[in-house]
């Protein structure tokens, strides 16, 4: 598999995770849990630092104030 059909995959699942679980502008009631949010803090960096697209950066750092 291709680096950047790897990265989209990501993205769109961890896009999915924030939509579901209310860290988005999705409007849904906002949902914690300790190790999800942490492995996604995780998963937002390393897609920012991958793709340089700070919405990812931005969703990270959402999540640590949260």
């Amino acid at each position: 598999m291709e680096e950047n059909t790897s990265i989209s995959i990501v993205s769109e699942i961890m896009t999915e995770f924030a939509d579901l679980t209310g860290l988005s502008t999705s409007g849904n009631v906002p949902r914690r849990y300790l190790w999800t949010d942490a492995f996604a803090v995780c998963n937002f960096l390393e897609i920012y630092h991958q793709t340089g697209n700070p919405d990812y950066k931005e969703l990270s750092l959402r999540l640590v104030d949260i």
